[in-house]
């Protein structure tokens, strides 16, 4: 009869812990279902018109980088929502966006693994903020020097109505694509011809 409850007791442990499984799988799925949605909202409010071509973007490179569309959708989100105060157009964020998260996943590769792709975008939005030392390990070395005298290259036309902080970052941009070159060119001779930038 001992033996019979000590069965009943454990399967009845077995059962509770069962549904306390289920019930954590449940909300772990409620909140990625949750948090899904969160990025799609940011998605469309930081791109507005510009969302299609950042999904069409994303289509095309996120298998290669190692994500899914929405997550690199959401990679180019977080990067245009640093632009957009700096007062770029939604168009022109989602374009700088794309071209420099697109360039993650080159220099994630280019790095041997040893970033991820959405490490990569982290360290490159914070570059184009001026924070240039993390850049370093990428194999790209920025000084604020670099930046004035690509800004000093650039024409009138250039910088005509930009503000001091949107030449910035577009010098830091143009700086980061040519100093990343190598990368880019292994990564497109191994996607069969797909660009980065």
């Amino acid at each position: 009869l001992a033996t019979s409850a000590k069965r009943f007791a454990l399967m009845g442990t077995a059962v509770v812990a069962a549904g306390a499984g289920v019930a954590l799988a449940t909300k772990k799925i409620f909140d990625m279902a949750a948090n899904l949605e969160l990025v799609e909202n940011k998605i469309n409010v930081v791109f507005g018109e510009q969302g299609q071509m950042v999904a069409n973007w994303a289509d095309t490179v996120s298998e290669r980088m190692g994500l899914s569309s929405l997550q690199a959708q959401g990679l180019a989100a977080n990067f245009a929502d640093l632009l957009i105060p700096m007062k770029f157009t939604r168009e022109q964020a989602a374009q700088m966006s794309t071209d420099i998260v697109g360039l993650s996943g080159a220099l994630a590769e280019w790095s041997g693994g040893t970033r991820s792709a959405a490490e990569v975008a982290d360290i490159l939005g914070k570059a184009m903020l001026g924070e240039r030392e993390a850049i370093k390990s990428l194999g790209i070395s920025i000084t604020e020097a670099d930046v004035k005298n690509k800004i000093l290259s650039m024409s009138t036309q250039e910088l005509s109505g930009l503000t001091e902080a949107q030449a910035k970052a577009i010098a830091t941009r143009d700086l980061i694509l040519e100093k990343s070159i190598d990368a880019q060119t292994a990564y497109a001779e191994n996607t069969d011809g797909l660009s980065v930038t």
